[in-house]
């Protein structure tokens, strides 16, 4: 889930460093403890939004910093890995750079981890159709292995046979 909630979670998130826990904190805590959520580590910025309240006399503008969006997650969804994969085999094949090429050089728009996720989405869409062009794999082993038992019984009936 990412959210914009529009209140701190606890006094640490604002800059001005308030001690104490409001209302608008506990009702948010409430809520993300009743349906078991939590953030999700970032290694962007930690304050999200600022406003600017006040000139001093320096002309330096004062503001406040808050972490007001966040991401977050039930376990399910924060312990579920899913590696990209693909088979090793197909980069010996002519479209694979091209595949590659195609899919990392398209511009999704966003922050750089959304454009990342969205080019590894397409990338795996794209080399598992690559993977699957000349056929089923597991049916194409099972009949190689096949083919390969019968040479080997041809061998074994005249092994002196060139």
């Amino acid at each position: 889930m990412m959210s914009d909630m529009n209140v701190t979670m606890v006094p640490n998130e604002h800059s001005t460093g308030g001690s104490s826990m409001t209302s608008d904190m506990n009702e948010f805590r409430e809520c993300v403890n009743s349906i078991e959520i939590e953030d999700i580590a970032s290694s962007w910025l930690f304050f999200t939004w600022t406003k600017n309240l006040f000139k001093t006399k320096t002309s330096n503008y004062t503001g406040v910093l808050k972490k007001l969006d966040r991401i977050m997650g039930n376990e399910g969804f924060i312990v579920k890995k899913r590696a990209f994969k693909f088979a090793n085999f197909i980069a010996d094949k002519q479209e694979f750079l091209h595949i590659l090429s195609k899919n990392w050089t398209t511009n999704y728009g966003g922050c750089q981890m959304f454009q990342t996720v969205k080019k590894l989405r397409s990338l795996k869409r794209d080399l598992k159709k690559l993977t699957w062009k000349n056929g089923n794999i597991f049916d194409n082993v099972i009949s190689l292995k096949n083919k390969m038992k019968e040479i080997q019984t041809t061998i074994d009936k005249d092994p002196y046979d060139k």
